[in-house]
């Protein structure tokens, strides 16, 4: 079966300045009965990938590969009210710290840590967003800490003076607050630090080099990924025709396939169209987990 309209992902490269949800409302005027939702927000002053689903699309946002991928840069000797370059200033001190500092504690900062949600962030508490507590009243937004996972984390620059700056490359998980990593890489190294510019460069299989501009896509030269091709992570198998009706009706089918309990296939009718995703719920049995339609 397939599914009529506008079904796929769209890579958009957010300017600085722009929300991920302006990014959506600009969309809107070129799809504006499309169901729309992104993969993830970006800080108002950070750009790069942000990943918008259209149609069906939205049903599989959550089943994207999550990693994250940046290129930022760390001011050492500054700290501020929003942990990065554009935020009221808190504390400003000289600071001597060199390359060699910087590559000793990088290690500290890899694997599975807590960070701290900034203050001026989108994490919610009893409906509210925390920037929007903030700008009521910063000492009131709660103190909250999350666990991430920081893949690997590579100096890439160093520039010294009497505010040196470092140019990192990150790999993460997703929610991993990068404002707030420079803002403990600089506890770190011996004083204060927050985040300078901002760019993600990739989001799952979606990288800056395969992304579009808002300008290119409202003026028609962009392309949607297909939903498949996007879930190509997953393993595929075919489900024989007789067996259609109860995967449409959610209901368990058996499989040849080799099946591991919890496993997520990409499933696909013998004439090769997409039907969705099926998840694996005991020997030789899979169950629709979300239907493309």
């Amino acid at each position: 079966m397939k599914s009529v309209g506008i079904n796929g992902f769209l890579s958009l490269i957010k300017p600085p300045g722009m929300t991920s949800f302006d990014l959506i409302r600009a969309l809107r005027r070129k799809w504006p009965k499309e169901k729309m939702g992104h993969s993830g927000t970006l800080d108002l002053p950070a750009c790069g990938v942000v990943v918008v689903a259209l149609g069906n699309a939205t049903k599989f946002l959550s089943y994207l590969l999550s990693r994250k991928e940046y290129v930022f840069e760390v001011v050492f000797g500054l700290d501020t009210e929003t942990f990065d370059l554009w935020g009221k200033v808190i504390e400003k001190t000289p600071m001597e710290v060199d390359e060699g500092k910087v590559k000793n504690v990088l290690p500290q900062l890899e694997g599975r840590i807590l960070q701290e949600v900034p203050s001026f962030s989108s994490k919610r508490e009893k409906g509210k967003r925390f920037y929007q507590i903030a700008q009521e009243d910063l000492e009131s937004v709660p103190k909250r800490e999350a666990e991430v996972e920081i893949f690997s984390l590579e100096l890439l620059d160093f520039l010294p003076g009497e505010f040196p700056r470092a140019r990192l490359f990150m790999s993460c998980s997703a929610g991993t607050y990068v404002r707030s990593l420079a803002r403990e890489l600089g506890r770190l190294a011996g004083g204060i630090a927050c985040a300078g510019f901002i760019v993600r460069v990739r989001s799952g299989p979606f990288t800056l080099e395969n992304s579009f501009t808002l300008e290119e896509v409202l003026g028609g030269e962009s392309s949607l990924v297909p939903v498949e091709e996007a879930l190509s992570h997953f393993p595929q198998t075919i489900i024989p025709d007789r067996y259609l009706s109860q995967y449409f009706n959610g209901h368990p089918f058996p499989s040849s396939s080799a099946l591991e309990t919890g496993e997520i296939f990409r499933l696909k009718d013998r004439r090769g169209n997409f039907l969705g995703l099926a998840r694996a719920c005991g020997k030789g049995i899979l169950k629709a987990e979300k239907v493309f339609k």
